[in-house]
């Protein structure tokens, strides 16, 4: 099948298209109600790439609200020069209608989308920065406050916004000099919301000590929705976990029944909902294996030592949310964990986004002219064989 094509911008050339690649899995007809525009590339421009063009291919997970997430890069040509990181940027500035014009949704599906960036002749870079996209967060916004700060302008008219703000860290850890780096819907006093709530975000403690924050900015994402109006869930789908139980306390919790029994493994899924700190409550054992020797009273005790960043890539508070977690424990002396368990010991420093931070560009250009339609754009979307599993 030949996919269609949208050219988004005038003196940026930024094309965002796909092809099926498997047409037992398309889900067709999406339709997009924010993608990214000239102003968005310029500003994402990779630093190592100069005024040279390339292109990047990333992979992502609708939910059901519309926005990406664990998005990856699939391919970047030339490789090395940042073009798939600045993609992986661009990410929280997409979001796409609920459902399809046949009625199917888009939750759940992975959805590919080849970027091309060309820089128009003459384009003069100027001065490099280094970004970060969202960072690990002591304090954020809580659901209800996001809600309540909802443009009273807005309402009636328009069901949501999305901003982007690039700020830099205080040394108090909170953020200062924000610019709106975008806004949709313009003019409807979002942009100007997002500035209010970005007060409140304090960076976690252990990051907050780190000199290199001085040198970075922070893109931080502000995904509105009217509270007023019926909007889908909050997902967590691929929580970025501040806090885990140490190795010493996973094998203090080794079940003793298990141990007797010659066991050297088990696990458990636990479900939780997620409080505005981030940390889990409310939880409860929903399988366990092998069953009956205890491993679904150690996951508990686990999960209520747990915290995850309680503002998401997708620029929602973590709150109310509902996630299933996966806890594996290992007896001590065993092999360790799997990658995707949950026992081993983790700081923010861990996966902090100041080990690799994007460098890009801001390359001085002409304002451009309005760009054309997105009307007609067809991403090739893949629906998992099974929901993506919080872990």
């Amino acid at each position: 099948m030949r996919g269609l094509c949208a050219t988004l911008l005038a003196t940026l050339l930024f094309v965002v298209c796909a092809r099926a690649e498997d047409s037992t899995h398309v889900t067709t007809n999406p339709r997009w109600l924010k993608v990214p525009n000239a102003d968005d590339l310029a500003r994402f421009w990779p630093a190592a790439a100069g005024g040279m063009g390339g292109s990047a291919r990333i992979s992502c997970i609708v939910t059901s609200r519309g926005t990406l997430d664990k998005c990856v890069v699939v391919s970047e040509e030339p490789a090395g020069h940042g073009f798939g990181a600045s993609a992986l940027l661009m990410a929280p500035l997409f979001l796409m209608q609920a459902k399809t014009d046949d009625g199917v949704p888009t939750g759940g599906a992975k959805i590919f989308i080849p970027i091309r960036f060309q820089a128009p002749a003459g384009m003069l870079l100027g001065e490099h920065m280094r970004v970060a996209n969202n960072l690990p967060w002591r304090v954020a916004p809580t659901a209800a406050e996001l809600a309540a700060s909802f443009p009273a302008q807005a309402a009636g008219h328009s069901t949501f916004g999305r901003v982007v703000l690039r700020c830099r860290v205080a040394g108090n850890g909170g953020l200062k000099g924000c610019t709106t780096a975008t806004e949709e819907p313009r003019g409807e006093g979002f942009a100007r919301a997002a500035l209010v709530l970005a007060h409140t975000f304090v960076v976690a403690d252990d990051l907050r000590q780190s000199p290199e924050l001085r040198d970075i900015s922070v893109d931080v994402p502000f995904d509105f929705r009217d509270p007023r109006q019926p909007s889908p869930p909050i997902e967590v789908n691929d929580p970025e976990w501040l806090q885990m139980a140490s190795q010493a306390m996973a094998g203090r919790l080794f079940p003793e029944a298990a141990a007797k029994a010659g066991l050297t493994t088990g696990r458990a899924f636990v479900a939780c909902e997620v409080a505005h700190d981030g940390g889990l409550i409310h939880c409860a054992v929903r399988t366990e294996d092998p069953a009956g020797l205890g491993f679904g009273a150690s996951a508990l005790a686990i999960a209520g030592v747990m915290k995850m960043n309680p503002w998401t890539k997708q620029g929602a508070p973590v709150d109310g949310a509902h996630i299933v977690v996966p806890i594996r424990l290992n007896i001590a002396d065993s092999a360790p964990p799997a990658q995707t368990d949950t026992t081993r010991p983790s700081k923010a420093s861990d996966t902090s986004p100041l080990d690799q931070p994007v460098q890009v560009v801001q390359p001085h250009i002409t304002p451009p002219s309005s760009p054309p339609s997105d009307s007609t754009y067809q991403p090739h979307m893949e629906r998992s064989e099974t929901r993506p599993t919080p872990h």
